[in-house]
């Protein structure tokens, strides 16, 4: 993990947990709302965005950072696309839709980790600096 400790990371920080609330403020059976979710979890995921793109300046990060910045455009032109759309289905759909992106961000996660592992093996003498005991 990596920690970014200017004032524009505690921006950053606090403009992501607000879309967070926001995202829980708009659950309603009500178009409206629904477009209100899907807005606030589209800006939700350019804070991630942005996030990830001042982690791009650290070298050994940059292609962890690629990796989540070329997810996370993913999911908001999905996003953008339900939004110009104007998609009014019923409540299951829109659960049906967000379970989906969960998966989908979940899943990649996973899968992050497992290629890390595949590709980026750690090498007995970095294991022994890190014996816990």
């Amino acid at each position: 993990h990596f920690v970014l400790g200017e004032h524009i990371d505690e921006l950053l920080r606090v403009l992501y947990m607000t879309f967070v609330l926001s995202m829980g403020i708009f659950v309603a059976d009500d178009p409206a709302y629904h477009i209100g979710f899907f807005s606030s979890y589209c800006l939700l995921r350019i804070v991630s965005v942005i996030m990830y793109a001042r982690i791009l300046m650290i070298p050994r990060a940059k292609s962890h950072a690629l990796y989540h910045i070329v997810l996370h455009v993913i999911i908001i032109v999905i996003l953008v696309s339900l939004i110009a759309y104007r998609y009014s289905g019923c409540v299951l759909d829109y659960f049906a839709i967000y379970l989906s992106l969960f998966v989908i961000e979940y899943g990649s996660g996973v899968l992050q980790w497992t290629i890390s592992g595949a590709f980026c093996p750690v090498h007995d003498d970095e294991k022994k600096g890190k014996s816990v005991a």
